[in-house]
Formats: structure tokens, sequence, C-alpha cells
């Protein structure tokens, strides 16, 4: 028995609905591309401490139509001015995970890299980006182990903090070692470009650029985090901490 023009439309448009999920998985999984888009938040954070100049930068990871794999992530800062590079690779990366405990809000973190984002899901990072250049972290380690050495070898006086203080200042090392981190160390006033690199799926590459300025006032009190980082091991020992400052910089993405 043959069929009639509308049987023949009608079973073509039934097989159609059937086969149409498939044709839509099959199309997202072998020709839909993947994209990454990362989101940063309103602001880059800028550290010098006994750890050296270093930067953090928090925001979402979004993975678009397939799912994909983050391997690494890393920071490339440019100082305007003459160039100057500082190179860093992630530290540490903590995911934050939002609990309630007897009722009440509590927020703890989790550390994990690589990790997996789902297709078309939000992915929270909050990520500090350390100096990548050893022979420069070896010496800001060895000087800062030298003062704490100094230090410890002056609490056994058993005098308080600022006369042990003022003795530790008149170490033969201090002033030499204050110049050396001084003539080193990375924050200056001026322009900046940060290249944020997010390596997945192992040889993928996202790179977003983000330009930011350190003015004149951050640049001093950088500057007294390099006397904290000498003194801070004298306060430790008396129980007392010393606060670093750290710059929150608004930024233009490129």
């Amino acid at each position: 028995m043959e069929m009639t023009v509308y049987e023949i439309i009608a079973t073509i448009i039934a097989a159609l609905a059937l086969i149409q999920p498939w044709l839509i998985a099959a199309y997202k999984k072998f020709f839909k591309k993947i994209k990454v888009v990362f989101r940063p938040s309103s602001t880059i954070k800028l550290f010098y401490n006994q750890s050296g100049s270093y930067v953090s930068l928090g925001g979402v990871i979004e993975s678009k139509n397939k799912s994909c794999v983050v391997n690494n992530m890393s920071v490339k800062v440019v100082r305007d001015s003459d160039k100057a590079e500082l190179n860093t690779d992630w530290s540490t990366f903590s995911s934050p995970i939002f609990q309630l405990v007897a009722g009440n809000a509590v927020t703890s973190s989790e550390t994990a890299r690589p990790f997996k984002i789902e297709s078309n899901n939000l992915y929270p990072v909050f990520v500090e980006f350390v100096n990548k250049n050893n022979n420069e972290n070896d010496k800001i380690k060895e000087i800062i182990d030298d003062v704490k050495n100094k230090t410890h070898e002056l609490i056994k006086n058993q005098v308080d903090l600022s006369t042990n203080l003022k003795s530790l200042k008149q170490y033969k090392k201090y002033k030499e070692y204050e110049k050396e981190l001084l003539e080193n160390y990375y924050w200056k006033e001026g322009k900046y470009s940060l290249y944020l690199n997010i390596t997945y799926n192992e040889k993928e590459v996202l790179q977003n650029k983000y330009d930011f300025n350190i003015t004149k006032d951050d640049v001093k009190k950088f500057k007294d985090n390099i006397t904290k980082s000498l003194d801070c091991e004298m306060y430790n020992c008396y129980r007392q901490t010393l606060s670093f400052f750290s710059a929150q910089k608004e930024f233009k993405n490129n």
C-alpha cells in the first residue's frame, strides 16, 4: 500500500523529532567549539612582604559549550616605563565553599588544581601568583633568614621590644639588606599591564590583559613594607604583629 504525500511528510517529521536530541548532542560534541571566559572581580591586589612582590586575582571562569580542565594559571606583569617584568605562577588556588552550620553561614576553602569546569557553569576562583624568579626568591629568603637568626640572638637578652629593635637596626648588615631589597623590589610609580594566562585541556590558552596604575602614595607604603619585612620576626617574638600594606587596584580590561 502506497503512502500518501501527507503520510510521508508526517513520517519524516516524526523521524526528525526522534533524532533531533541526538543531532543536537552530536553537534555540541563534535562541531560546537569550546569557549573559556574569565570574568575578574573589580580589583587586582598587589603585595610586598617577606615573600617579595606578588599579586592575587579573583573572579569566575566559565566553560561554554563543553566541559574543560584548567591545567595552569600564570600572570606576567609589565611595567610600562622600562618594560621590566614580574613573571608569576599560581601558588594557592582557593575555591570557596559555603555551608550552613547550626543555621549560620560558614565559609571555608579548599585548594585544588588542576580543576574541572562543567559545561556552561560558572566556577569561582581566587588565586595568588608568586614570583617565578628563584634567584630573587632565594636571595630574599637568605636575607630574611639571617635577620631572623640575629633577632633570636638578641631576644636572649630578655629586654623590651624597643631596645632589641634598636639593636637589630644597628646590626651591620641591616642597612645593606634594606638597601638591597629597596633596589630590587618591583612596585614603582607608573602604569602596568597584567597578562593572565589560563591553560586548559592541556594545550589551549586564554590570555586576558588588564591595565592599572601605581601611585606615589602606594610606593611609599610599599617601601615601608620592606622595613616591616626585616622587623616582623622581632615583633612576632613579643607576640605583636605588623600590618603589611597591600594595594587594591582598579583596572581596565583590554
